[in-house]
């Protein structure tokens, strides 16, 4: 993979390429190999070592060049891939696609004269600075001097770095599944509410102001309130559109987000724009927003088009500072919602479910609109709408239901019982 990529670059004239990598127990063992296919096609590699997936982005618009990130992210510990990207952006489907190409029809020319050269470089820093320049200009000279907040970083690889963003600027930290392990013995890597319950009743005792969660590679969080409530991912991604935005501006969001987000940002001019799940950075490129989102996973556009986790941790910490999470979220609506997860035996099964559920939403009369950019999505004029849509990496039909009322909620919820069953 590693000489596939590096024939495609070479080839655009690009002469460096930055690698990193996770903590998982693959990692290290790829990540080398990874750099031995750049350097054996006459690529210099700036390696940046075992670092969070922001900081790898950031040190790609930093050199102006190609990166690959080796990880897995959320997913569980035996697993392990490759993010791709550059000058900050993550690659798009037509990158994809050529690299596929190129890995499937290898070039394994080799010239040893053009042996590409290895360095290594410390980017944690020169991250962290930019990143506090950053905030400094949303919040001019604001210190967290006093504020506690707990950190679990589910033995990935962001707390050191979210650690000494937040003590930099004055914050008490407490860290929870601190140490770096591919192992993650502390909790799963996904942070959800349910993997997080001993950490919750922990930071319940200890009063903190709030409770950040990361991933194995720190691009995504979940966040509770001092009261350990779980502040919904739709509610935090309506927040910073609102937060970011003003008359005119564009949010781009994926498929897979809640209509709240209209109702938050629509009543001052604010376009949202949906995209697949996965290509947050396709519809940056082309809709040019203030605010980019999917759950979990927010990209800062004034701090560079990457998805960003620690980026996320600190914004938030600095907003809660002087407010409290009840205050900042009052104007967020709070509608019923649910997420479900069908399994399916085969991709064919996966085939006829979605062929049945596309028959009986399209029959089904009360619907504002149809969306098909993924999956298919019903919208309803009250703003109710449900998502079915068949996963990417698992052999499962994922399911959002969000009912304006318990009412609407109750009716989409007998039409998904309809669709299951084929009635």
């Amino acid at each position: 993979m590693g000489k596939a990529i590096a024939s495609i670059y070479k080839h655009k004239g690009y002469k460096n390429m930055i690698c990193g990598c996770d903590g998982r127990t693959s990692s290290s063992a790829l990540h080398h190999a990874i750099i031995s296919g750049l350097l054996y096609k006459g690529i210099d590699v700036i390696d940046i070592g075992q670092v969070p997936t922001p900081v790898l982005a950031f040190s790609t618009r930093h050199f102006a060049s190609p990166g690959i990130m080796v990880t897995a992210s959320h997913n569980p510990p035996e697993d392990n891939g490759l993010k791709f990207f550059i000058n900050g952006f993550e690659m798009g489907r037509d990158d994809e696609l050529e690299i596929e190409n190129a890995y499937f029809c290898p070039d394994d020319s080799y010239l040893w004269k053009r042996c590409g050269k290895y360095v290594f470089v410390d980017m944690v820093h020169e991250y962290i600075m930019c990143l506090h320049r950053y905030v400094d200009s949303l919040f001019p000279n604001l210190s967290l001097r006093g504020m506690h907040i707990t950190l679990d970083g589910g033995n990935g690889v962001g707390t050191q770095v979210l650690l000494l963003a937040l003590t930099r600027l004055g914050a008490i930290v407490d860290t929870c599944n601190s140490h770096v392990s591919g192992l993650f013995p502390g909790r799963p890597s996904e942070p959800t509410e349910k993997s997080l319950k001993q950490t919750l009743s922990y930071t319940k005792k200890i009063s903190s102001s709030i409770l950040i969660a990361q991933d194995g590679d720190a691009d995504r969080i979940n966040v509770f309130s001092k009261s350990m409530a779980q502040i919904p991912e739709d509610s935090i991604i309506a927040f910073f559109s609102d937060f970011y935005s003003k008359s005119g501006d564009t949010v781009v969001t994926s498929i897979d987000t809640s209509l709240r987000i209209e109702e938050v940002v629509g009543k001052k001019g604010v376009k949202v724009i949906r995209v697949p799940l996965g290509y947050l950075h396709d519809g940056i490129k082309r809709y040019n927003p203030v605010f980019a989102a999917e759950p979990w996973k927010h990209i800062h556009i004034g701090f560079g088009p990457w998805i960003d986790g620690i980026a996320s941790s600190v914004i938030l910490s600095c907003l809660v500072y002087n407010s409290s999470f009840e205050s900042l979220f009052s104007n967020i609506p709070s509608p019923h919602y649910e997420k479900l997860n069908i399994k399916v035996s085969s991709s064919e099964e996966k085939e006829e479910f979605m062929v049945r559920a596309k028959d009986m939403l399209l029959h089904f009369n009360k619907r504002k609109s149809i969306d098909e950019t993924s999956g298919i999505r019903m919208n309803f004029d009250d703003n109710s709408w449900i998502l079915v849509r068949p996963s990417g990496t698992e052999p499962k039909i994922r399911i959002i239901i969000e009912g304006a009322s318990l009412e609407r909620f109750n009716e989409l919820k007998d039409l998904l019982n309809k669709i299951k069953v084929g009635a």
